[in-house]
């Protein structure tokens, strides 16, 4: 009884610390688009191109970052590359 008692704690404890884990990659691979918050900015036609989890392709991480913007935060990145 005792050593399932421990079996139980210890993988609550893997459990909690992968859940963390977790949660730190998912921000990680969120694109960061401070530098494309000013509506005067225009984004350039560099080929860079960003999947969106609507699945489309944003040409480079501006033309996604717009989108996001437009979404209302909504759209997210759904992995780098053409959809």
């Amino acid at each position: 009884m005792k050593a399932m008692g421990i079996l139980l704690l210890l993988s609550l404890a893997l459990f909690c610390f992968s859940a963390r884990v977790a949660c730190k990659d998912k921000d990680k691979d969120k694109p960061d688009c401070s530098e494309f918050k000013d509506s005067g900015t225009f984004c350039t036609r560099e080929s860079n191109p960003h999947c969106g989890d609507d699945g489309m392709t944003y040409g480079n991480l501006c033309a996604f970052c717009k989108a996001v913007e437009k979404s209302g935060g909504k759209l997210r990145l759904y992995h780098m590359g053409k959809c």
